[in-house]
C-alpha cells in the first residue's frame, strides 16, 4: 500500500518543491523524507482549514483519476490477509476455505479451493499447492465482493 500512496506526492510535488523548516534543511531530514507522511499532513491541513466537505472534494478531484489507474493485483500479494480483514470489517466474520478437489499425478497436482463468507460460496480458485489455490480463491472473492464499492 505504501507504494501506491507514495507515488502520488512524487508525481505532484517532488522533494525539491516541499518546504522544510530551518531544522529540516540540515542533517538527515532529506534522507528520511516520507511522501506518505507528507500527503497525510497535507490532507490533515486541508481538513483543518476547509472542513470535511472541501477536503472530500479535493481528494476526489486529485485521487479518483489516480485510483482508476491502480492495478490492485500488482499492489497486493497476500489476498488471504486482505480478504480476512475486509470480511471481518464488512461482514463481522472470517472467510472459510474448503478443499473441493485435487487432480493430476502426485508430482503435478492441481488443488481446487472454495471460499465461503457467511455460509455462501463466493468464489473458487486453483493452484499447484493448497496455499496457491487458497490465495487465488481469496483474490477472486475479494475482487467479487469489492467490485461495486
Amino acid at each position: 500500500m505504501r507504494r501506491s500512496c507514495g507515488s502520488w506526492p512524487r508525481t505532484c510535488a517532488s522533494e525539491s518543491t516541499s518546504s522544510l523548516g530551518r531544522g529540516g534543511a540540515v542533517g538527515r531530514a532529506r534522507e528520511t523524507f516520507d511522501p506518505c507522511k507528507c500527503l497525510e499532513a497535507l490532507i490533515g491541513a486541508l481538513y483543518l482549514d476547509g472542513g470535511f466537505s472541501k477536503t472530500k472534494d479535493i481528494i476526489h478531484r486529485f485521487f479518483v483519476p489516480v485510483l482508476g489507474r491502480i492495478d490492485i493485483e500488482a499492489i497486493l500479494d497476500d489476498f488471504k490477509s486482505v480478504l480476512q480483514e475486509f470480511t471481518q470489517e464488512a461482514y463481522k466474520t472470517r472467510p472459510e476455505y474448503v478443499m473441493i478437489g485435487e487432480s493430476g499425478p502426485a508430482h503435478d497436482k492441481v488443488f481446487r479451493v472454495a471460499v465461503y463468507v457467511q455460509g455462501k460460496l463466493r468464489a473458487e480458485g486453483e493452484g499447484r499447492s493448497k496455499k496457491d489455490a487458497e490465495q487465488n480463491a481469496a483474490r477472486e472473492t475479494f475482487l467479487c465482493l469489492t467490485k461495486n464499492l
